[in-house]
């Protein structure tokens, strides 16, 4: 990004390009922005509507006592007025980002579409709030056919291997089960291995009601796992789990009311993940039902009652595997950025397999504009 500070030796009158490099420069050499923004503004009389538009939009985004949501409006009214320019709608969607809003963004992104239907990358913007809202099927939509205009639109990619993740979270299992017979433990430690390293073989699950059809936690897990895959063959297994409850220990019991909770049809999202926390605060140290609330959380675009979430259980898991990950998302999507950083380094500093703490340190990388770093932290890490 850092070509935008050639534009000024090549026209040092062009306001347009002053005010860009301002722009870049705010966020690694924040000394020098000062320079560029008087260049631009001493020429901003004789300036094109659009170099005025754009002037206005990035001096305020770049001072010291910006309003995150006044921001937000000044780039659709920019974009009111300029709805070709991808280049702001891409800014505009890292506002809402940072400020967990994605419903705004949306909007907006439908708001210029009808003008840039067949350009790069408006597909892959228009698919992020799509995934962050839960609308799961339109975010592949719009991921496919953004890929299909541009091969190299990362967002589209990223969307679409979200939302895959996302389908492949909906199980999950104990790593401690109080009752669970041994020859179930070692496919409780195998699915959560699964769940929270985003494995591709949770249909493990399915093995455990054929070791034990009396198990409670076994079919329910079972039943939501296949909700997702072969709805069919839910209420089989809700039923066989629902004959043994009576019998079933206090986590099995809640396990059962969670998920069948979780999988019923008119299910509410804030009570579902109103629900882990009630079982969190009993079992904190399941953390695949962390992970599942994650998920909730996303999907809702609420991080921070995840957050909150996160640091209740933390005392009770600070040397486990991916908590720090975990933590290091909310942060993430709130904008706070050392903080994420610092939870992504201890996360994979405990296993270097936590791929939520890559993805998340990466993105505190991309957000400095670190980009060689990020690309030589991934190759290093290439053979997890």
């Amino acid at each position: 990004m850092k070509v935008i500070l050639e534009a000024p030796l090549h026209d040092k009158d062009c306001v347009l390009g002053n005010i860009l490099a301002a722009h870049y420069l705010s966020s690694c050499d924040p000394s020098k922005v000062n320079l560029y923004v008087k260049s631009a503004s001493s020429k901003l009389e004789r300036s094109t509507p659009y170099e005025k538009a754009v002037f206005e939009t990035v001096t305020y985004l770049i001072s010291e006592d910006k309003d995150d949501d006044l921001a937000f409006e000044m780039h659709i009214e920019l974009l009111k007025r300029f709805p070709k320019d991808l280049v702001y709608l891409k800014r505009a969607q890292v506002l809402s980002f940072q400020m967990a809003k994605p419903v705004p963004f949306l909007n907006l992104v439908q708001q210029v579409l009808p003008e840039n239907q067949d350009e790069s990358y408006i597909h892959g913007m228009l698919a992020f709030p799509l995934l962050e809202l839960g609308r799961m099927e339109e975010a592949a939509a719009a991921s496919r056919k953004g890929y299909g205009i541009n091969k190299e639109d990362a967002l589209a990619h990223h969307c679409v291997y979200l939302n895959a993740l996302g389908l492949f979270l909906r199980l999950d299992v104990r790593d401690v089960l109080d009752g669970f017979k041994d020859r179930l433990e070692l496919l409780a430690a195998r699915l959560t291995d699964q769940v929270l390293s985003y494995g591709r073989n949770m249909k493990v699950i399915l093995e455990a009601p054929l070791h034990d059809k009396d198990c409670v936690l076994g079919n329910i897990l079972a039943a939501h796992y296949l909700s997702s895959c072969d709805p069919s063959k839910v209420n089989l297994y809700v039923k066989s789990a629902s004959s043994k409850l009576e019998r079933s220990t206090p986590y099995e019991k809640a396990v059962f009311e969670t998920v069948t909770y979780l999988i019923s049809e008119d299910k509410d999202d804030d009570l579902a993940f109103e629900m882990h926390i009630e079982l969190l605060k009993r079992f904190p140290k399941d953390l695949v039902y962390l992970k599942r609330a994650q998920v909730l959380s996303f999907q809702m675009a609420k991080p921070v009652p995840f957050l909150n979430l996160v640091q209740q259980v933390l005392p009770e898991n600070q040397d486990e595997s991916y908590i720090h990950g975990m933590l290091a998302f909310p942060l993430l999507e709130l904008g706070r950025m050392e903080e994420a950083a610092a939870a992504s380094r201890k996360g994979y500093g405990i296993n270097k397999e936590d791929a939520l703490a890559h993805h998340c340190f990466c993105h505190v990388l991309q957000h400095k504009c670190h980009f060689k770093e990020a690309v030589e932290f991934m190759e290093e890490l290439a053979e997890y």
